[in-house]
């Protein structure tokens, strides 16, 4: 049986994201209702692809769970190939642990004996439109929507890494692409994606450039020099439309 311990340690043990967002302003909702804080995730939640982000679970269960702590709410997630721990905070803080799926296909029923998954290792690749592109644009989706539903207020400091990368190499996984031609993959260990103040505006009106922005730089750490925004915003078009 896992609990949010377990599911950070393991996570960690392979590749996986850093999501962290915390205003700048300092504000607390006034009554800290624990019932509203977890209605505003529940709400605000991007569901474009099937599974929510960040996930919300709906009930205590053996591979999830959703509660109460000190100022804030905390969540966990270890089910297949799915793994990621979250708080969110009554000042707006926003903190995430998301493992990569392309580590963890092993874990998951009914991956784990299709083609291409079957024959993927942990830690050799990582997936650059649905780990990077997809995933960021989601996360991105996500802060905006808390900034338009005010409970995110004033400028926000973004920081954003993507840790244990180093030697991976890019994969569509995809038979429906053409395959790369190309090795490209990471020499860091630890990318640091995005780390600057944002304001409210920005995240209301260029989220997904700013999404964007944030792939380009992950890819491009991938050695993926000649990936172009264009390329990228189209991916996130089909993302949206759902046409992926």
């Amino acid at each position: 049986m896992s609990d949010m311990k377990s599911t950070l340690a393991s996570l960690k043990s392979q590749g996986y994201w850093v999501f962290h967002f915390k205003p700048t302003r300092s504000f607390s909702l006034e009554d800290k209702n624990y019932e509203a804080l977890q209605q505003i995730v529940h709400e605000n939640a991007v569901q474009l692809r099937g599974w929510d982000v960040p996930h919300v679970p709906t009930s205590s269960a053996e591979h999830q769970d959703l509660y109460n702590i000190d100022e804030g709410i905390e969540a966990w997630c270890d089910f297949g190939m799915q793994k990621e721990v979250w708080r969110l905070f009554f000042d707006g803080e926003f903190v995430s642990y998301v493992a990569l799926d392309e580590d963890w296909f092993g874990n998951d029923d009914w991956l784990k004996n299709q083609q291409p998954y079957v024959s993927v290792k942990p830690g050799t690749i990582l997936n650059p439109i649905g780990s990077v592109i997809f995933e960021l644009t989601e996360i991105m989706e996500f802060v905006k929507r808390l900034v338009v539903a005010d409970f995110i207020k004033g400028d926000v400091k973004v920081h954003i890494e993507l840790r244990n990368v180093q030697g991976r190499r890019l994969d569509l996984l995809d038979p429906g692409r053409v395959p790369f031609h190309t090795v490209y993959s990471a020499r860091q260990n630890e990318i640091t994606v995005f780390d600057e103040v944002i304001s409210s505006k920005d995240l209301r009106q260029q989220s997904t450039k700013l999404a964007t922005k944030a792939a380009l730089k992950v890819l491009n750490m991938f050695q993926w020099n000649s990936i172009s925004p264009e390329q990228i915003a189209d991916e996130q078009e089909k993302l949206f439309k759902r046409q992926f």
